[in-house]
């Protein structure tokens, strides 16, 4: 992985660029007006200004963890600089415009309105402490050689500007491009990742909420567990590649069914599918029972309508299967390795709920007294026998699950009977029992008199 220190912004060579170019000018004016002069120090502040700070200032830059503040950082000691050298031409009109109009485009498109009020503080402490050593010479003439220097150094200076500006521009827009290439890269491959997780357990880590490292915890879910019965026989009677393509899709609907529940899809084994409710998100105990019975009677009903489609496409043995669902007190998290982790539920109540799934029968939803408890308000079941459970040192009290309450009572209201030659139905909820009476009383009549 990248040292973030060298990952520099690719503007900084721009302002390293413009540092050069605006004290070179700088030096120019300052040569036209001191050439004369043996002042040393002048001198070598000047050379160092243009020949040696520029480079230092941005391997600076560029070695920071956050380039982009340093720089402007930065260009605020050469602002500061630019007051040293505003003193030493005594405020002479044209060098000290030069020097102020040549460092505020700069500022401006290095750090906006408020880097440029820091930089103008700056630029006045630059003059006021240089003219407590050097005195306050105000205004004085510039000769005509540095007027007819500094001119054209401002017209040159708005021209480098603008192309600053574009490079500038041009460099950002790169910058965006790129990013945008990594984003969607980092998107595609998130996006395959994401397939061989639980989008729940997949949206809590990539939005922090959860961390990738070895951690559990006490929680009371509602474990689902399902598989295909006498899956062995029909796995002798395909082939792998049919076998293959129909299991796929029996594993594509009920996970679909599951997730439209709110189902954590734990993991595939073999022929069956474990899922459990309550976490990373959970609605309370008695809603997460709810859902998960509810995604029971769905894949029921959906299993219902693909044995349809598997017998008009000559499967000869329709998968048929078994679901039991029990609710308990789970520990849940990560378990694994530092390399290589899986964030699954065990525990007592986890055994518990696969053994009601073998022993249910064909079709049959099996769930325990603590899931019965929650659900029984909204879904009707029956009392089944006791099952005893490895590790739990009490017999275990099943219920079958039949139907939604509201479910149950629209079939008790439905008079259906088919016979060869003879058809007949009614529905009591559309219709009063004593109008569908008259109706059969006539047909009985009619029937009378053939």
């Amino acid at each position: 992985m990248q040292d973030p220190k060298k990952s520099y912004h690719p503007i900084l060579k721009t302002f390293r660029s413009a540092r050069i170019f605006l004290h070179f000018m700088g030096a120019l004016i300052m040569a036209s007006i001191f050439y004369n002069q043996p002042n040393y120090l002048i001198w070598g502040l000047v050379i160092f200004f243009v020949l040696v700070w520029p480079q230092i200032a941005f391997t600076i830059s560029k070695n920071s963890a956050k380039s982009r503040i340093t720089e402007q950082r930065l260009m605020l000691f050469d602002l500061y600089i630019y007051g040293v050298f505003i003193n030493l031409v005594s405020l002479s009109l044209w060098p000290s415009t030069a020097f102020i109009v040549g460092s505020i485009g700069t500022v401006v498109l290095n750090g906006g309105m408020r880097l440029l009020l820091k930089g103008i503080g700056f630029m006045v402490v630059g003059y006021l402490s240089t003219g407590l050593l050097n005195g306050f010479e105000l205004f004085q003439d510039a000769s005509p050689l540095t007027t007819f220097v500094s001119i054209p150094i401002m017209i040159l200076n708005t021209i480098i500007l603008g192309y600053f500006s574009f490079h500038s521009n041009t460099s950002l827009a790169a910058v965006k491009r790129n990013l945008k290439v990594q984003k969607e890269q980092i998107e595609g491959l998130a996006g395959k990742l994401a397939k061989y997780l639980s989008p729940q357990v997949y949206g809590s880590i990539f939005s922090g909420e959860k961390e990738v490292k070895i951690e559990t915890n006490r929680k009371k879910l509602t474990i689902f567990f399902s598989d295909i019965k006498d899956f062995t026989s029909i796995t002798d009677s395909m082939e792998a590649e049919g076998l293959t393509s129909l299991l796929n899709t029996y594993f594509n609907e009920m996970s679909k069914i599951a997730l439209k529940h709110g189902g954590t899809i734990d993991k595939f084994i073999g022929d069956a599918i474990m899922i459990f409710f309550g976490d990373p998100k959970s609605k309370g105990e008695k809603e997460d029972a709810k859902a998960c019975v509810m995604m029971a009677l769905d894949m029921r009903q959906r299993m219902h309508e693909m044995r349809k489609d598997w017998e008009d496409h000559g499967i000869a043995q329709p998968l048929q299967i078994r679901m039991g669902i029990n609710t308990g007190y789970c520990t849940v998290g990560n378990f694994g390795s530092e390399e290589r982790m899986d964030y699954t539920i065990i525990g007592n109540q986890v055994n518990l709920a696969s053994r009601l799934e073998s022993s249910a029968a064909a079709n049959q939803i099996l769930i325990s007294r603590e899931t019965y408890v929650h659900v029984k308000d909204t879904i009707s079941c029956q009392k089944k026998e006791e099952i005893h459970v490895k590790g739990i040192p009490y017999p275990v009290q099943t219920y079958q699950v039949l139907d939604l309450h509201e479910n149950l009572k629209s079939a008790d209201n439905q008079l259906v009977e088919n016979q060869e030659g003879f058809s007949f139905s009614a529905d009591l909820n559309q219709i009063t029992k004593e109008r569908a009476a008259e109706l059969l009383e006539g047909v009985l009549a009619k029937l009378k008199g053939v």
